[in-house]
């Protein structure tokens, strides 16, 4: 292992224990012997880090102490022992966050033990933690039902549990995307059979006769009045000629067909049938007309 491995230690942001850790699995790993551990560790923690070894040594050297005296110097400095208590409150305040795993959540839980000093009721406290701090209502109740319960246990449900949920939610949502492209379909063939205000919609409006966009002759789409073959064609309700009686604006409720002249059943009241037999209808009278005839 190259000594280039081990950093500089950061006196304002470094963790003082991590960094001992680090250096001294270097040292049984390069096989370094006891008596080079100082000097290496001199070597190693930089010149800003030394100044404050330095200072903490005076009036003697750094190199006129022993290594474990040296780490334990730097270590009461720069990480003093916290409040036991002050960590088990933050221990106990820390909750699952919103999107965080299982797996997750229990590493930062270890962590933050780690100053505890639970001693033998390390596991205890951790699964305790674990129940109580779960998001997922689903995975507590699960939880509580259990007897017997201890650490391990608890964290194989608790993420089989967090599995199975996420694995719902996929399920779900495939679900719904089919459900809802089906309820699209249903939503517009409700809206076109539906009028202002929950009424049903009149044949004219079914069809898009009221669209500003539609022909103002026969009331559909696709052309322009210019274009239109009825624009010659009397109209049956007010007897003028260029436009259909669907879209009659003497007719009442707007333009749309006069189911008065109109006399027969249909079968589905979605109005496409009774309109296009009206315009069958007023067409044979035109033409009747046009021809002549005077309509029956």
């Amino acid at each position: 292992m190259s000594f280039g491995k081990i950093n500089e230690f950061n006196v304002s942001a470094g963790n003082w224990s991590l960094y001992v850790e680090r250096l001294e699995m270097y040292f049984k790993v390069n096989k370094v012997e006891t008596e080079l551990w100082l000097p290496t560790l001199i070597t190693a923690i930089g010149d800003e880090t030394y100044e404050v070894l330095s200072s903490l040594a005076s009036p003697k050297k750094p190199a006129e102490l022993t290594y474990k005296s040296a780490v334990t110097m730097l270590q009461d400095h720069l990480q003093p022992k916290p409040s036991v208590m002050a960590e088990r409150y933050r221990f106990r305040q820390r909750r699952q966050r919103e999107g965080e795993s299982i797996a997750t959540y229990i590493t930062e839980l270890k962590k933050l033990s780690k100053l505890c000093d639970f001693g033998a009721n390390l596991e205890d406290s951790l699964r305790d933690q674990l129940v109580c701090g779960v998001v997922s209502d689903v995975i507590r109740q699960r939880l509580f039902a259990e007897d017997n319960l201890n650490y391990t246990s608890a964290v194989k449900l608790a993420c089989a549990l967090e599995a199975a949920e996420r694995n719902a939610a996929v399920v779900d949502v495939s679900s719904s995307g089919t459900t809802g492209s089906a309820a699209a379909v249903h939503a517009v063939g409700a809206k076109r059979e539906r009028g202002p205000r929950g009424q049903r919609a009149r044949p004219w409006q079914a069809n898009g006769y009221n669209n500003s966009e539609n022909c103002i002759v026969c009331g559909k789409n696709g052309h322009s009045s210019e274009e239109c073959r009825y624009k010659k064609f009397v109209c049956s309700k007010c007897k003028k000629v260029g436009h259909l009686r669907r879209v009659c604006p003497n007719s009442t409720g707007g333009p749309g067909p006069d189911r008065r002249r109109v006399n027969h059943v249909s079968c589905q009241d979605n109005g496409s049938d009774e309109d296009s037999r009206s315009e069958d209808y007023e067409e044979m009278l035109n033409q009747l007309s046009l021809s002549s005839y005077k309509p029956a």
